[in-house]
């Protein structure tokens, strides 16, 4: 099989808010392209593009958990030093 390249966009509606991706496929490899980073998964069974949803949904919620935590640290932060002024 030479070696081909495909590319496409995914959208996705994840808690009410919608996210667009780009994918490219690569010597069986699927990389896409979202908002807030990448993700490369080797192409299975399901299509390229189910594939690449998939991914860009993994992507958006790593970044929910990331931005999370980060929130969580900085409000415990800011509590303390709240707490020992008073």
């Amino acid at each position: 099989m030479p070696n081909s390249l495909k590319s496409g966009s995914v959208v996705i509606q994840r808690r009410g808010k919608t996210y667009a991706g780009e994918y490219v496929v690569a010597r069986g490899m699927v990389t896409v392209y979202g908002e807030n980073g990448s993700k490369t998964a080797q192409l299975g069974g399901a299509s390229a593009e189910t594939m690449a949803t998939d991914l860009l949904r993994e992507i958006i919620d790593e970044n929910k958990a990331a931005v999370s935590t980060f929130q969580e640290r900085w409000r415990g932060r800011i509590w303390g030093r709240i707490g020992r002024r008073h």
